[in-house]
């Protein structure tokens, strides 16, 4: 996009270029990936198309209804300018759109300190969300078929009462939660879970693991010898215990 032409819709939405960090230190910012923009381009290429066919197929059927009836002139001709408004109003629509979704995909900001995340999107309507690290509970990473050709996925941050991860996946783009985060379209997620891990760790400890990292439910337990050693070292003391008390 021509810098002359982000500018000037920068001033018109009034939209800031870059975010306010989160509060912390050891900022790391993140973007959505190019094929994001395709990505999202192709989903309303393929709603757009699928209305369009919908509103041709009802036209036609319209009129050839009043042909066969011998009523095709002013309702044939009142029906074909309708059309005709439409299409041009979808195409004003069209280049809107493009703007649209180009400018989400620009501004759209992921940020990560040492004790929080930010993660901004939208243009018309500009949403942004702040999650401290203590409050999270769940990182995950979604990625459908398309997403999976191009090289893209999300990744879902949830805090308590957040949704449970079977309905992660019917999220949609503009569903808002305070409780879930999405890092859209990133071609880096495995990275990105790696560095909120890792700064997790430091704020909550090890409590927090991805399926690839479940603790070892055994790993703490004590062996049967040292049962039986602790066993012992409390009878003992019980008869030491005893001896004391019938002295006195």
């Amino acid at each position: 996009m021509p810098e002359a032409l982000k500018n000037l819709l920068i001033r018109l939405f009034r939209v800031s270029k870059t975010p306010t960090p989160p509060s912390g230190k050891d900022l790391k910012t993140f973007r959505a990936a190019p094929n994001y923009f395709k990505y999202s381009l192709l989903s309303w290429l393929v709603q757009l198309l699928i209305t369009c066919a919908v509103f041709v197929v009802s036209t036609i059927i319209f009129v050839s209804s009043l042909e066969e009836r011998g009523e095709a002139t002013f309702e044939a001709k009142l029906t074909a300018g309708v059309f005709l408004l439409a299409v041009s109003f979808g195409l004003v629509s069209l280049f809107f759109r493009f703007l649209t979704l180009r400018l989400d995909y620009e501004f759209r900001w992921y940020m990560v300190t040492d004790s929080g995340l930010r993660i901004r999107e939208g243009i018309l309507t500009v949403h942004e969300i702040t999650m401290a690290f203590k409050n999270i509970q769940n990182v995950t990473i979604n990625q459908g078929p398309i997403q999976r050709l191009l090289g893209i996925s999300d990744l879902v941050v949830q805090t308590a009462g957040g949704s449970s991860p079977a309905t992660q996946g019917n999220q949609q783009q503009g569903v808002v939660s305070s409780h879930t985060g999405y890092f859209r379209g990133v071609d880096n997620a495995e990275d990105i879970r790696d560095v909120i891990m890792a700064r997790l760790r430091k704020v909550k400890g090890a409590g927090l693991h991805t399926e690839s990292e479940k603790p070892n439910p055994g790993r703490g337990r004590l062996s049967k010898e040292s049962m039986e050693a602790l066993r012992a070292a409390a009878a003992e003391a019980r008869h030491l215990k005893e001896a004391i008390a019938n002295r006195e």
